[in-house]
């Protein structure tokens, strides 16, 4: 009886105990803790960290079958190594394209049992894509995985990371420039032009902080069109209605836009006048119809970039208003100052032109803005000069290109000097014996008329000639005051005339 009943219990003995190895054989995933881009390879290394497995299988989604709401997934490889710790997938084209990798173990118990894990946590390789804005003169980096693992994985682990941007700037090394954090958005604004800059992402997991995984690398060279170093004004002169001015562009420039801003004060608004297309170093604008003999503008150069974004502007220049008076036989001149940015000493130079003659300079000033011309009434004595035309050219006193602005040409009209006795005696001793004007130009034509106190006519001539006090009818004038009446025409057709009164005496 009792050999009956061990017979019974052993088998179920047996039974409980094989199921009790098997079943207590409850293998834990392996953990994976690192998935590197390998730089400029686009290849993957990937380490774990399981101790137990005679042999781990490295699994990666397939991106030719991305599948509805996960990917499918290839074996990449077996290790039979109870050693190894790392494997390298070549060819996964991961600087192109973000993989995602799990890992089962294998383990087989002494009974020959196999025995296999529940996949490891899925882990993406970190995908980063770079662009460069101009416009902004600034790097925007992304970096994302291929799938979203806490929408497409349910019911799998998910890997949580943080963040950390390095960069290499022309060869110099690796530094790390941001982080650690956890978006998925970076903009370097620390960029200067022509430097090729490189750009990796490291990811720390949160499940295993002390390994960072690398993405793909990303090089960028900036090449913006070099903004000048420097936009000088250099001149700004009047040209009838029109302002015309010159700016010198640093020869560095590789821009060729620009704008013409004009204002009515030097602290003002300034208003886009015009856009100029140039890759010219010097750059002439005009400004049309500015009235530059009346008003006084402001006017400044600005380059643009490819955005339409301001990158150099220059100083601010005006050009000058010349006024001209007469008083007292002096011509006085004023003009605002020429704005002088860089304190420097800047002369003026006056020009003076009479009539048809070549303007010719006449005084130098320095830091002035006024000046008196004494020597008008010379010139009306010694010859015919009706018209003073003015202008004035400002000279920074540093200037070795003797750049210059020049005023508005300013003019005046003044009559030229005529000298007419008030009286004459007509007595025949050849002194005094004719009345006749005095001037010392020639004149085109001549007219003159002489009246009784009746507003009678009593002589006329249209020669240059005096009157010897001689009527019409060949009698000699009695003393006595007459009405005068002269009209002379010039060589330009103008025409000066003079009315007075002569006295006729007869000593």
């Amino acid at each position: 009886m009792q050999c009956l009943m061990i017979r019974l219990i052993l088998p179920i003995l047996v039974f409980v105990l094989f199921c009790n190895q098997v079943f207590s054989q409850t293998v834990t995933p392996p953990v994976l803790t690192e998935v590197s881009v390998i730089q400029k390879t686009g290849d993957v290394k990937i380490s774990w960290n399981f101790s137990e497995s005679k042999e781990i299988t490295i699994f990666v989604d397939d991106p030719n079958d991305p599948g509805v709401n996960y990917p499918s997934y290839d074996t990449v490889a077996t290790v039979h190594n109870d050693t190894a710790k790392s494997f390298i997938h070549y060819s996964a084209n991961a600087d192109q394209v973000a993989r995602i990798y799990f890992l089962k173990a294998k383990i087989v118990t002494q009974s020959g049992t196999v025995t296999h894990s529940d996949p490891s946590e899925h882990f993406p390789t970190t995908h980063l894509i770079s662009s460069f804005d101009t416009c902004n003169n600034s790097i925007q980096l992304n970096w994302n995985h291929q799938y979203t693992l806490n929408e497409l994985y349910a019911g799998e682990s998910d890997v949580h990371f943080t963040y950390e941007v390095y960069r290499n700037k022309n060869s110099e090394g690796e530094m790390k420039i941001y982080g650690p954090v956890s978006d998925y958005l970076f903009i370097d604004t620390d960029i200067e032009d022509n430097t090729t800059y490189e750009y990796h992402i490291k990811a720390i997991p949160d499940h295993y902080p002390s390994v960072k995984s690398t993405s793909n690398y990303v090089s960028i060279e900036t090449d913006l069109k070099q903004s000048p170093d420097y936009i000088n004004p250099l001149s700004a002169s009047a040209n009838g209605n029109n302002t015309e001015l010159v700016f010198e562009i640093a020869p560095n420039s590789e821009i060729d836009t620009y704008k013409l801003l004009k204002s009515d004060s030097p602290t003002g608004d300034f208003d886009t006048l015009k856009t100029i297309v140039s890759d010219d170093f010097l750059i002439n604008a005009t400004d049309e119809n500015s009235k530059p003999d009346e008003e006084i503008s402001y006017y400044k150069l600005i380059s643009v970039n490819e955005c339409n974004l301001v990158t150099t502007q220059s100083k601010v220049i005006n050009n000058i208003v010349l006024n001209v008076e007469n008083t007292n036989s002096k011509n006085i001149l004023s003009w605002n100052l020429f704005r002088n940015h860089d304190m420097v000493s800047v002369s003026y130079e006056i020009y003076r032109k009479l009539d048809n003659d070549d303007a010719l300079p006449i005084r130098t000033l320095q830091n002035a803005n006024s000046f008196t011309d004494n020597e008008v009434e010379n010139f009306q004595n010694e010859y015919l000069t009706n018209q003073f035309c003015y202008y004035v050219q400002a000279k920074l006193t540093n200037d070795l290109n003797n750049n210059y602005s020049q005023s508005n040409t300013k003019c005046i009209f003044l009559e030229p000097k005529i000298y007419i006795p008030e009286g004459f005696t007509p007595n025949g001793d050849g002194r005094n014996d004719l009345f006749i004007p005095k001037f010392k130009f020639t004149q085109a034509r001549f007219e003159m008329k002489i009246y009784n106190r009746w507003g009678n006519m009593i002589y006329k001539t249209n020669e240059y000639k005096g009157w010897d006090g001689t009527e019409f009818n060949g009698k000699k004038a009695p003393t006595g005051t007459y009405i005068y009446y002269i009209r002379i025409t010039l060589s330009d057709n103008q025409t000066i005339e003079k009315r007075g009164n002569v006295t006729v005496i007869y000593p």
